[in-house]
């Protein structure tokens, strides 16, 4: 089920994955890290995780930008998403 989050990301974009090199303009505003095969997140109890670059993502190309903003459907968009009122299990 798509669910729609309106300002969902805190500090970046989620399309792509983490350390992604497709090149387009969302690229600048993901997720990366120096950390070779993902990134550590700070999440909102206190805890830091890492978060693997192989974690259930949406895979866009420059022809398909923009997707419907605010659209959340994966684990690693569930995970940036402030206010979609859905609880995620282990990733």
């Amino acid at each position: 089920a798509n669910v729609k989050s309106a300002g969902m990301n805190a500090l970046g974009l989620t399309y792509n994955g983490i350390n992604a090199t497709v090149g387009i303009q969302h690229d600048r505003r993901g997720f990366s890290s120096s950390h070779v095969g993902g990134a550590h997140f700070l999440m909102c109890d206190g805890s830091v995780r890492f978060v693997s670059e192989n974690i259930d993502y949406l895979k866009i190309t420059a022809a398909q930008a923009p997707i419907p903003y605010g659209c959340v459907t994966t684990t690693f968009a569930r995970l940036a998403a402030r206010n979609d009122g859905q609880t995620i299990g282990d990733f």
